[in-house]
């Protein structure tokens, strides 16, 4: 779906049936999607007066929209109201400890870290916990601390797979041996989940293994890289690492859908751009950006 198509979409439905709140905090999220601040607090905005000091506003709704947007300030107020609120409520305080665990405040982090290893393993929000705190460890060089919890994100059964990776960033620093067993067990699981796969494809390219991962792409069945969004994956690959050619043929090869349209035709542009000139080459540049431009429009 493209930006204007969905914003129009869910702006319509949160002011059809403003009385449900679940409709604002779906709008607010498509706004945070593209980046639209602006419509995300018109969201916060149009809440009832009778949920606006209410946990549900400050932490799935304001708190939310700040932290999406990076508003690490705003953000952690709102969680702290809702902490206030209900200080047994164990997402709104899990949510506060995710930013405090990053303050300057040594009893503030020495807090969020108490607070976070109290999650109980039964938990649903067990394997967020551990994550933030895995990060916590590798963060502040811990060894011993952050190979204790990145196995166990990789141990749990509900743990998201963006979760779990941060056993390979460990991993990859103080174990290389076990780091190449384990990548390879994270390649066979990805390749059956088109989102898991993104992610991992994502992750070798920022931790500097781009030659890798393409050359992995290349001996796999390409039927698993036809989603749009594991396709822009492969695409920054090919870009990272300047074959452009490469990525001329994969962009046009690759089956894909209107809501990644737009990029599709920035990054045919950009290999176009970047390979040898002829005659043709400005004015094919020029178009596809107009190309690309135009989606972004829509």
């Amino acid at each position: 779906m493209r930006r204007r198509d969905a914003m129009a979409w869910r702006k319509q439905i949160a002011g059809l049936d403003s009385g449900h709140p679940e409709n604002l905090i779906d709008l607010a999220n498509t706004a945070i999607q593209f980046n639209d601040l602006t419509m995300a607090r018109d969201a916060l905005a149009r809440f009832p007066e009778g949920l606006r000091d209410s946990n549900f506003y400050y932490n799935q709704a304001a708190g939310a929209v700040f932290f999406g947007f990076r508003d690490m300030v705003r953000s952690e107020h709102h969680f702290a109201q809702a902490a206030r609120l209900q200080p047994t409520n164990e997402l709104a305080q899990m949510n506060l400890a995710r930013l405090r665990i990053q303050s300057s405040d040594d009893r503030l982090r020495t807090q969020a870290r108490e607070t976070l290893s109290r999650i109980p393993a039964s938990s649903p929000n067990y394997g967020t916990a551990v994550g933030i705190l895995a990060r916590d460890f590798i963060a502040r060089g811990d060894i011993k601390g952050a190979g204790t919890y990145t196995r166990i994100l990789v141990n749990s059964t509900n743990t998201p797979f963006s979760e779990r990776i941060l056993h390979l960033t460990h991993l990859k620093t103080v174990e290389p041996d076990e780091f190449k067993v384990q990548l390879e067990k994270f390649k066979a699981a990805a390749l059956d989940n088109s989102e898991d796969l993104t992610q991992l494809i994502t992750w070798m390219n920022m931790e500097g293994m781009a030659p890798q991962a393409l050359a992995w792409v290349q001996s796999q069945p390409q039927d698993k890289f036809k989603s749009p969004t594991t396709g822009l994956a492969v695409a920054e690959l090919y870009a990272v690492l300047r074959d452009w050619l490469g990525l001329r043929n994969w962009i046009r090869r690759a089956d894909w859908q209107m809501v990644a349209q737009g990029l599709r035709y920035a990054y045919e542009a950009r290999a176009v751009f970047n390979l040898p000139r002829t005659e043709q080459s400005a004015t094919e540049v020029n178009g596809l950006w107009k190309k690309a431009l135009d989606v972004a429009g829509d």
